[in-house]
């Protein structure tokens, strides 16, 4: 028989029996963690949200059966907060004079604030479910249901949101008085002011001044001469934008046909309020102050108001002359074109505009908004200004650049660009009573 050891398994030393049972531990420890391996946890989270879209109707079904109260409850908020946006983005002086400025900040930061609520909110919604079936595997169940109802009762409290907002936006945007943008008022006359009158040529029928097809090297060469290298727009797209009818040409030639006087106009017939703009004017260096530059400057007012009776201007801008820091020459220059103009009977508008710079997006150059006026009664210097700011064929400027926004500002000027479904959009992403928690 084989000789028995002196001690049997239910006898063995307490501390050989914890060496043991250590060492099935160590196994089974071993085991949890392939079992919650990345891999693991990966396919986990796959079937979370592969579970979500089933699961989230019916939990949308089951919240709008449970808590109709709520719901009522959270479309009559949205109504309310709807007609209020609503009324004050077509009128943000309807709380009062002293509150305007405040009014329109917050309407114009509220995009931005009511994304931030949603993002953070649905970033709640999902990211909760699934950080609970990333660190526990037992919980995957109960975070399916979590996550199905974080996403039905969202849908249906967004949706209820937004449209409770519309209505609300709709009928506080249809019962409110519109905000009345209003320019400064101007003198149309203003040689009559300073008692002068243009430079006449002794013999004008000597000049021939015409719109012109294309863009003639003569006149690039004088463009280009004219002008400093950083204000010319390249000539490719100028002859582009001639090409296309969105720019005109002018010129004032000799009956032999030597280039005198010329200048580029652009057209602005989007909108309601069309206009034309004089972006380049130019006059031979040796014909400056002969006359020539006025003669063509009166001609070319008629010809945009003939050949576009809908017009209701033609409009420049200019160099103020009481820019401050500018050199004592520079502002020589500046007085005498803008006394140039006021003979042409072109006002300045009395409107704050500042010229902008391409190349260097923080320059403000304040300058004068100047126009010959054909149909005063139509004529809206600061919508005029505002809408060639924002056209491909002036600045081509977004509506909240900080340029625009600084000319709505300086001109009292507001744009109702909310409207009804953004409204409804802002009124959605406040998150309602079912907020997750």
């Amino acid at each position: 028989m084989p000789i028995q050891s002196k001690h049997t398994p239910l006898d063995r030393p307490a501390d050989a029996h914890s060496s043991t049972g250590s060492g099935a531990d160590t196994h089974a420890d071993s085991d949890s963690s392939k079992a919650d391996s990345l891999g693991a946890k990966l396919v986990r989270e796959g079937q979370l949200f592969a579970s979500a879209p089933a699961r989230a109707f019916e939990a949308a079904k089951a919240h709008i059966k449970n808590d109709q109260g709520t719901l009522a409850i959270d479309a009559t908020i949205g109504v309310a907060a709807g007609l209020v946006i609503g009324a004050l983005a077509k009128n943000p002086g309807l709380l009062g004079k002293a509150a305007t400025g405040a009014v329109r900040t917050g309407l114009e930061k509220s995009g931005k604030v009511f994304a931030a609520v949603a993002v953070a909110d649905w970033s709640y919604r999902l990211g909760a479910p699934a950080v609970t079936t990333w660190n526990d595997a037992s919980a995957a169940e109960v975070a399916k249901e979590k996550l199905a109802h974080n996403i039905g009762a969202g849908v249906v409290d967004y949706g209820i949101g937004f449209a409770g907002g519309a209505l609300g936006a709709g009928v506080g945007h249809k019962i409110t008085k519109p905000w009345v943008n209003r320019s400064p008022e101007f003198h149309l006359k203003p040689s009559e002011v300073i008692g002068q009158k243009p430079y006449r040529v002794d013999n004008p029928d000597h000049y021939v001044t015409q719109k012109e097809a294309t863009v003639k090297d003569d006149v690039v060469a004088l463009y280009e001469k004219s002008f400093p290298k950083s204000e010319l727009q390249p000539t490719a797209e100028v002859r582009e934008l001639v090409a296309s009818g969105r720019m005109a040409v002018h010129t004032t030639r000799d009956l032999d046909g030597s280039l005198r006087s010329f200048s580029f106009i652009s057209m602005h017939d989007e909108n309601a309020l069309k206009f034309a703009n004089l972006d380049y004017i130019a006059t031979e260096q040796n014909l400056r102050s002969s006359g020539i530059g006025s003669l063509h400057a009166e001609r070319l007012s008629k010809i945009v108001s003939q050949e576009n009776p809908k017009f209701t201007a033609l409009t420049l801008e200019m160099e103020h002359p009481k820019e401050l820091g500018i050199a004592a020459e520079e502002l020589a220059v500046r007085i005498r074109r803008a006394k140039f103009y006021d003979r042409l009977d072109a006002p300045f508008t009395n409107i704050k505009y500042n010229i902008i710079d391409f190349e260097d997006p923080a320059y403000r150059g304040m300058a004068h908004w100047r126009a010959w006026v054909y149909k005063p009664e139509e004529f809206h210097a600061v919508q005029a200004a505002r809408n060639f700011m924002l056209a491909e064929g002036g600045y081509g400027l977004k509506p909240n650049s900080a340029a625009v926004r600084e000319f709505d500002r300086a001109n009292n000027y507001w744009a109702d660009s909310i409207g009804v479904l953004g409204s409804a959009a802002r009124v959605s992403t406040i998150p309602g009573q079912s907020l997750v928690k």
